[in-house]
């Protein structure tokens, strides 16, 4: 779940950041601009979604794996298990 929240709260900031890109490029002479922003939505919508989702569930199995390795190797040894607080 933390992972997933990192995630949306980074996305809101890119959000939040992409009309300063944008206004900076019209600005300084660029007609018509295409920020990094809308080459991230364009990947997204051409499939990239899947992609990134897969991405985020394994980096999320991968985080969990030494949490509950350690907890069930302590558990037969004389070690209190952890609590769920």
């Amino acid at each position: 779940m933390p992972l997933f929240l990192c995630l949306e709260a980074a996305t809101t900031v890119c959000q939040l950041l992409d009309p300063l890109a944008y206004a900076s490029a019209v600005l300084s002479g660029d007609r018509n601009p295409v920020t990094w922003w809308e080459h991230w939505s364009r990947f997204l919508e051409a499939g990239g979604r899947i992609a990134v989702a897969l991405i985020a569930a394994i980096f999320a199995v991968t985080l969990s794996r030494p949490i509950f390795s350690s907890a069930a190797a302590g558990a037969g040894h004389g070690m209190p298990a952890p609590c769920a607080r």
